[in-house]
């Protein structure tokens, strides 16, 4: 089933598709709690002819209430690393299949009962009716709204839950109306450089900053794939149609987009790739720390950018073109006017005075395209001491 975000509800406990979720960067691996067994489907029924109280949902603690994740590797696979994504909620398993001679990115998730994977799709369809924001409403927290709400129906069918149960429905309902669906552990996951899907029914594809090309457990039916890609499109401020289905976007989190919508250009379904950024760019001393450059390299760009001189960075995709940019930028000096011009938004400076100008296609209601020469030229009008020009491509 899905959600008005576009994002699917989790098959149950023991389903193919059980596996896959919000998240904070990845802590050393930590023992795991043993699971908390559900309460059968009959158990939650009594609850019915008991009196109760108003439901509700307090924090949920690692340390206090144990993992929420029931591990299972497959058969013929061997455990090789994990590290959490979300403590006690998301976790990453990197293992090696025997039988592909690969190694593999499974992502584990909190198991539903059939109980609750029925009571999650019923709150998802009630939510829609109830997700109208008050005043009030408007300056709370979006998370905290969504659990009030969650409460509120639980309250409204007459049931009482347990607080792992709680746990486990407020953790998909965050994931899949506030993060990004089966994907929101890649996309919380520091780790990761690239995403790519590549179409329906087809496992998800990263870059792993450690383990490199690596294949997930994560993939998307048509239908649920068609509405993550809408959903993408709208969350980038983009749209996206059978009429009009190739887009580059920039996520809200900074991240690029491109993403292509059925089978109209892509024939293995709808794809996407997501290329992540880190939140702070790369500095000087970490590119030379990495090996990107030394330090007379270093020093060469300082002195030309000191003196005014045009640098150009060239290389193949993914070649860390536009990290350098952002790194020898930290050598303009802080109170300099710059102007950037880029395609999709990627460059990420720490000067205030700059202004970041993105090109535009032309719109449906008659306004015109906005390229890289138009701004190029209205660049010239705002005096810039420093133009920065992002990836050209074409």
């Amino acid at each position: 089933m899905e959600n008005p975000a576009g994002a699917d509800t989790p098959a149950p406990a023991g389903s193919p598709d059980s596996a896959s979720g919000p998240a904070a960067p990845p802590t050393p691996p930590s023992p795991l709690p043993a699971p908390v067994k559900t309460k059968s489907t009959l158990d939650h029924y009594l609850h019915l002819l008991k009196g109760k109280t108003a439901t509700t949902i307090g924090e949920y603690d690692f340390e206090r209430h144990g993992t929420l994740v029931e591990v299972s590797l497959p058969e013929g696979y061997e455990q090789l690393d994990q590290y959490w994504i979300e403590k006690g909620r998301s976790l990453v398993i990197i293992a090696h299949n025997a039988r592909t001679n690969q190694k593999e990115y499974l992502v584990f998730e909190p198991a539903l009962s059939d109980f609750e994977y029925e009571l999650l799709e019923r709150i998802h369809e009630d939510l829609r009716d109830v997700l109208i924001l008050s005043g009030d409403d408007v300056k709370k927290d979006r998370r905290r709204i969504i659990l009030e709400k969650m409460a509120k129906l639980i309250d409204d069918y007459g049931l009482t839950l347990e607080a792992v149960s709680l746990f486990r429905l407020e953790y998909y309902l965050i994931r899949n109306f506030i993060g990004w669906s089966r994907i929101d552990p890649l996309m919380n996951d520091p780790m990761i450089e690239d995403i790519s899907c590549d179409g329906n029914n087809i496992p998800i594809f990263l870059y792993h900053r450690q383990y490199r090309n690596i294949m997930t457990n994560i993939m998307f039916e048509s239908d649920i794939l068609y509405s993550l890609a809408i959903t993408l499109a709208q969350r980038s401020g983009k749209h996206i149609s059978t009429g009009s289905p190739i887009i580059d976007a920039t996520l809200p989190d900074g991240s690029r987009l491109q993403l292509t919508l059925g089978t109209e250009v892509t024939t293995r379904g709808t794809s996407f790739t997501i290329r992540k950024f880190r939140e702070e760019p790369f500095s000087p001393v970490e590119l030379m720390e990495n090996g990107t450059f030394n330090a007379d390299a270093l020093v060469y760009f300082w002195l030309a950018i000191e003196n005014n001189k045009s640098l150009i960075f060239i290389g193949g995709t993914a070649s860390g073109k536009t990290t350098s940019l952002n790194a020898v930028s930290l050598f303009i000096p802080p109170l300099a006017k710059v102007v950037s011009i880029e395609d999709t938004r990627e460059i990420t400076l720490y000067h205030d005075n700059w202004i970041a100008s993105v090109t535009r296609e032309a719109m449906s209601d008659g306004g015109n395209a906005i390229n890289m020469f138009d701004l190029l030229r209205a660049a010239m009008r705002q005096r810039p001491e420093f133009i920065l020009v992002g990836e050209v491509r074409g």
